[in-house]
């Protein structure tokens, strides 16, 4: 993990009430309490994947590059759901060039 890096997450539980040990900011003061999160995949996109056994048309949804073939990439998307960018679409990507991801 790097600071400042973008990271999916969903809440697991809400924050303990302040007083509880509340973690402290960098400038000594008070900040508010953290909620438990969680960055797995599956649990981020619980609602998108409980949605059945299709996904939902223009869910948004994050994906990990499992692999890369001749016509595009395949990408793991959590809850044993897979897509497939085809790499006519990987020019708009950061960092994308032809023929890689």
């Amino acid at each position: 993990l790097a600071v400042g890096e973008l990271l999916p997450a969903v809440v697991l539980a809400p924050p303990k009430p302040a007083g509880h040990d509340t973690p402290r900011s960098g400038r000594g003061s008070r900040s508010t309490p953290p909620s438990t999160v969680s960055t797995r995949l599956s649990r981020v996109q619980a609602a998108a994947l409980s949605s059945g056994t299709a996904l939902p048309r223009g869910a948004l949804l994050w994906g990990v590059l499992k692999s890369v073939e001749e016509y595009g990439a395949v990408l793991s998307l959590g809850g044993g759901h897979t897509g497939f960018l085809h790499k006519k679409h990987w020019a708009g990507l950061a960092g994308g060039s032809e023929g890689k991801p």
